[in-house]
């Protein structure tokens, strides 16, 4: 494994029953079923990802909040709303801002599942859980230098000519698409949430992704507390033992993927095997357009329906 220390991981958390999933679509839930309804919308799949996480997980309190009931629930999101800020960036407050009130799951829209969440999908997520990426290398830039663009008006997260985090600290990609934190209060969701704040604090209204800021902002706030805060690091190291965050990613997945706990994968085993037609039951779940270019929805509707 890339990391030695997760042999020291923490007992598997099951998730209870009654637990939250939680989802946004800032229109709501007529808009995004709109989308299901409209050929060549790239949302489309959207509204089947939700309807299928529904459908695996009838013990779970699922939410899909919009932008009236997210701030009824997300003090932090509701701190945000006079601001002229994306949607993207006031959905990234709003996932960790939600899991540190009240735990549970949180998921994209384009998220697609394959089976419920429960023992198998948990294993080895001890109380927190995320998808991430192999080690990036030493000219991978983009998740380790400032958050902040120097050519803005806003403060930056670290000052411009602090080094690069040391690649044996582990500056790897990270993902916020699933996050799983079944308790409140998680710390290392406390640490990420008011880290990102603090950085948006500094940011000014009108700020525009990947001029003002990275446009994975809150990846780029994680990487650094990974890299500077001996807490988060060893908390974190001992989550997931492989990098496997991109097995459900971009080419739609490979087998190694099939638990968090198997064994880690050999040198080079990200496959390229095209994207499936039919659900594969090996993997945990599919992620975004691309991994679901193919598939053949009458038989992800069998295959849900099966499953649940």
């Amino acid at each position: 494994c890339s990391r030695e220390h997760t042999q020291n991981r923490s007992a598997p958390v099951v998730l209870p029953a009654g637990s939250h999933l939680w989802m946004f679509w800032d229109k709501g839930e007529a808009d995004l079923r709109s989308h299901g309804d409209r050929h060549g919308s790239k949302y489309s799949l959207a509204w089947k990802c939700y309807t299928y996480w529904r459908a695996l997980n009838p013990d779970l309190q699922i939410h899909l909040l919009d932008k009236e009931t997210a701030s009824a629930w997300s003090p932090e999101y509701r701190n945000l709303l006079d601001r002229d800020l994306p949607v993207q960036l006031m959905a990234d407050v709003l996932r960790l801002d939600l899991l540190s009130l009240y735990g549970g799951v949180w998921t994209d829209v384009t998220v697609c599942p394959l089976h419920p969440l429960g023992g198998r999908l948990l294993d080895g997520t001890a109380d927190f859980f995320m998808w991430h990426g192999p080690h990036l290398s030493s000219k991978s830039s983009f998740h380790k230098g400032v958050c902040t663009s120097p050519h803005s008006s806003s403060l930056n997260l670290h000052d411009n000519n602090r080094s690069s985090p040391p690649l044996e600290f582990g500056s790897f990609l990270v993902d916020n698409w699933f996050l799983v934190a079944p308790k409140t209060q998680n710390p290392l969701v406390e640490i990420w949430l008011a880290a990102l704040l603090n950085t948006i604090q500094q940011l000014g209204d009108g700020s525009t992704p990947g001029q003002d800021y990275v446009y994975h902002l809150p990846h780029c706030v994680f990487t650094h507390l990974y890299a500077d805060n001996n807490f988060v690091r060893m908390r974190y190291d001992a989550v997931s033992s492989c990098d496997v965050g991109y097995c459900q990613h971009n080419s739609n997945g490979v087998e190694f993927c099939e638990g968090l706990t198997s064994p880690c994968p050999r040198e080079g085993a990200f496959l390229n095997e095209g994207a499936d037609t039919t659900p594969d039951p090996l993997k945990l779940m599919y992620k975004g357009v691309s991994a679901l270019a193919h598939m053949n929805w009458n038989a992800y509707d069998a295959y849900i329906k099966q499953v649940g």
